[in-house]
């Protein structure tokens, strides 16, 4: 059976598996599995767009603390990283990762979504949760662990 006799209902399962088990996650990579399936042909754009569970992982990967020089001290770990950035250029990123995670809130259609959030120089912390659009509390979870430097 040639892919094109697939109902959208068959493809919209299959890309949402492919989302699922992509290597690639952050929303405002070229590579998410969302964006490559929704850039195949009109009839995939169709049934990516109309497919909310496609857009209900935010993950964003080594996020800026904020621009400037100094330290950024870490409330979780407690400690201090060094952090140096141009300021325009975070704020060009900053803009940038808030136009795809709006877009990504309006193609999950309300449906509960799971954030995934990692920041640079403080790869060892994450914080994941859930949000319900019709339940605006969040669920938070907290995973942290020790630095590679302070691992015995």
């Amino acid at each position: 059976m040639p892919i094109s006799a697939f109902s959208k209902a068959l493809l919209s399962k299959i890309f949402q598996h492919a989302v699922e088990e992509a290597s690639e996650k952050d929303i405002r990579s070229k590579k998410h599995p969302a964006l490559v399936l929704s850039h195949v042909c009109r009839r995939w754009r169709s049934v990516a767009l109309n497919s909310p569970a496609l857009w209900t992982d935010i993950t964003l990967r080594n996020v800026k603390a904020r621009p400037g020089e100094g330290t950024y001290k870490t409330y979780v770990l407690d400690v201090t990283v060094p952090v140096k950035y141009d300021r325009a250029r975070w704020q060009r990123e900053t803009r940038f990762a808030t136009q795809c995670a709006q877009l990504w809130l309006t193609r999950s259609q309300g449906n509960p979504l799971f954030f995934t959030f990692t920041m640079s120089n403080l790869d060892t912390y994450r914080e994941t949760g859930t949000l319900n659009s019709q339940s605006p509390s969040m669920t938070s979870h907290r995973r942290t662990s020790r630095p590679s430097s302070m691992r015995s």
